[in-house]
């Protein structure tokens, strides 16, 4: 994306803008597509939170989805309230550590699991039109560097490595 600025009436100079404009941008535009896939559920900013406890049901706590996701704890919290109260998750006490509460799907998120995975594929297919499976491979190999390479100008220290997260 380029950022027209405009030195007088004749001449105009193209700057390319910051990458993370360019990524918020996308960004935007991924979730208003999705948004738009998935009117009727109200947490579409928050699939991703719920596909991680359907990926990692075993040990699936707050700190956990903290810790992958790189959100903050407090916001974590306000994520988690607001899917338990749309009926998509549920807490219960650990087992092996009474301060922690495990999350779950309800039967509601399940159900909603299928079509979220649909709407995200629609997505993808669409984002992605026009690219070879190469273009595709290395796009996510580049995203995943400039990640890596942004978390130690972030964070003291890294919640979690990329490398240790599923994808």
């Amino acid at each position: 994306m380029y950022l027209p600025i405009k030195l007088d009436k004749s001449q105009h100079v193209y700057l390319q803008q910051p990458l993370g404009r360019q990524l918020a941008f996308a960004s935007r535009l991924y979730v208003g597509a999705l948004s738009g896939i998935m009117q009727d559920v109200e947490i579409e900013r928050h699939c991703a939170v719920l596909l991680a406890v359907h990926h990692h049901p075993e040990d699936c706590n707050q700190q956990f989805l903290a810790n992958t996701l790189h959100i903050d704890k407090a916001s974590m919290v306000r994520i988690i309230d607001t899917l338990s109260d749309a009926g998509y998750i549920s807490r219960s006490i650990s087992l092996k550590d009474r301060r922690a509460h495990n999350i779950q799907l309800t039967s509601k998120g399940i159900q909603m699991l299928p079509k979220l995975q649909a709407a995200i594929q629609q997505i993808h297919e669409a984002a992605f039109t026009g690219f070879t499976a190469s273009e595709k491979n290395r796009f996510f190999n580049a995203l995943q560097k400039m990640s890596d390479n942004l978390i130690p100008l972030n964070l003291k220290e890294p919640l979690v490595s990329c490398d240790q997260i599923d994808s």
